[in-house]
Parts: C-alpha cells; structure tokens; sequence
C-alpha cells in the first residue's frame, strides 16, 4: 500500500538527487508549560525538536495555498516533508542555522509527513 508518507519521502528523496541544493534538513522546535509548581512561581518548560526536510518554494505564491492570509513581503513559504508532528502558528524552523517563525501552516491531504507553512526569517 502507498501511503502519502512513502510519496512525500520518494519525492523529495529524488529530487535531493537531481537538485543536490533544493532541499534542507530542518527541525522544528516549540515549547510546552508543564504543570504550575507554587515553590518557584514558574512553569516549567520543556522544549521538543522534531526533524524532517525543507524545501522553500519561489514558484507557488503562498496566497494560493493560504488564501485567507496576509503574506507580508518577508514571508516565505516552504514544503516541509518528514515531520512526526503537525506543525502550528508559533513554531521555529531552522533551515542551515537560521531560524523562522512558523506564522501559518497547513497539512497537506491530512498527513503530517507533508506540510505548507509561511515562515518569517527571525
């Protein structure tokens, strides 16, 4: 059975192969509060990463996928494949050490292994 996890890895694998410089391995990272401790008044905070690949796309422009958004003229948007999480507003991405701000994204036909996001260069 071909699942859109297998196509997603294929597809990017391939063209890895035929553009050595179009995709990027990237992580995503976000925090979460854990539960209140009184002692220290603070929550605390675990930090998750999680690792896929990138592929920032010039050719799509991103109103097209997120319609109901205004993209600012910094914003870019990118393919994200191989991720275990659906990505959210808020996130990091970190593409060759520089990091963006996750402001928009999307799963594509309901998988996270494949996903459009609008990122902003921090």
């Amino acid at each position: 059975m071909t699942t859109i996890t297998a196509i997603a890895d294929a597809a990017f694998d391939a063209v890895a192969l035929a553009i050595t410089d179009a995709i990027d391995d990237a992580t995503i990272s976000y925090d979460t509060n854990g539960t209140y401790n009184p002692s220290t008044g603070a929550y605390p905070v675990t930090t998750t990463t999680i690792s896929g690949r990138a592929l920032f796309d010039t050719e799509i422009p991103a109103n097209d996928i997120f319609p109901d958004t205004v993209i600012g003229p910094q914003d870019q948007l990118v393919l994200l494949e191989g991720f275990s999480a659906v990505v959210k507003e808020g996130y990091k991405l970190t593409v060759n050490s520089v990091n963006y701000e996750v402001k928009r994204a999307q799963a594509i036909v309901g998988s996270v292994s494949l996903q459009y996001a609008v990122v902003l260069e921090k």
